[in-house]
């Protein structure tokens, strides 16, 4: 995934260009991807096996690195004379990390669906019915 992917995929943020701000996107990448259950190794392993969508891990990548990019400050709130911001806790951590929602989609199981069905109880068992 590279500094130009992110940028098309982050819709309404402005990132500067140039190959400083590349290098440092190119570092935010690949740490997300080291932070992603069982790593990189993993991750392309379980592509490969078709247990894991690329697009779908793509998109988580680009998700936790434009979470920081869009307030690599970490602010909390911010405010100018009479106007005051104050940004969405999920972006105001500033942090690098894996959602709880992300991790649930990117988990996958490895014990076959069992499910169960209930079924009534026709009147005439019932007792005193």
């Amino acid at each position: 995934m590279t500094a130009d992917e992110i940028r098309e995929a982050a819709y309404g943020l402005t990132i500067p260009d140039g190959d400083v701000v590349n290098t440092k996107i190119d570092r935010l990448v690949a740490k997300a991807i080291s932070r992603l259950p069982g790593g990189r190794s993993q991750i392309e392993a379980r592509i490969a096996a078709g247990t894991l969508d690329e697009e779908l891990t793509r998109g988580v990548i680009e998700d936790m690195v434009i979470r920081v990019l869009r307030n690599p400050r970490a602010l909390r709130s911010t405010s100018i004379d009479d106007y005051s911001e104050t940004i969405d806790s999920a972006v105001s951590a500033g942090e690098l990390y894996l959602s709880d929602r992300e991790a649930q989609l990117l988990a996958v199981s490895t014990r076959p669906f069992i499910g169960s069905v209930r079924i009534g109880i026709p009147s005439w068992r019932v007792p005193g019915a």
